[in-house]
């Protein structure tokens, strides 16, 4: 029996363990101390939270945001007003693009936009109005 052959053999008698092959083509086995060797728990976490999200419904993910038709609705039904009207309330250092804008029922059943703006200087901000009103609540 070869040398490699007697390695392989007493490999597989081994105890379970981490196999690796090093540069030199060497098969080697991770030492019994190394962090490797045994599974990595906040790893095994991570995915089944990230499982767990994944199933969430979509509704819940987006903070109970609006579709488009019903914002058309609030904003008909008076329950809301024109995003347009609520940016003007915007504090002059605040003012700036709007890259995001959503309208979305809070867990009170108050409805709120919640705008992510850009101003001049680069710096990201994020708005939250009273919809019902479009009076300026929290800058972040």
């Amino acid at each position: 029996m070869s040398r490699a052959s007697r390695s392989r053999a007493a490999l597989r008698k081994a105890a379970p363990a981490l196999l690796f092959i090093d540069r030199s083509g060497r098969v080697t086995t991770l030492p019994a101390s190394s962090p490797w060797s045994v599974p990595d728990m906040t790893l095994l976490k991570t995915c089944a939270v990230m499982f767990v999200l994944a199933l969430a419904p979509a509704s819940a993910m987006a903070q109970g945001c609006l579709t488009p038709s019903e914002q058309r609705a609030a904003i008909a039904g008076n329950q809301a007003v024109p995003l347009e009207q609520a940016t003007r309330n915007l504090r002059p250092e605040h003012r700036g693009d709007v890259v995001n804008a959503r309208l979305c029922r809070v867990s009170t059943g108050q409805l709120v936009y919640l705008l992510t703006v850009v101003n001049r200087h680069g710096k990201v901000m994020r708005a939250r109005f009273d919809a019902a009103t479009g009076q300026l609540v929290q800058v972040r």
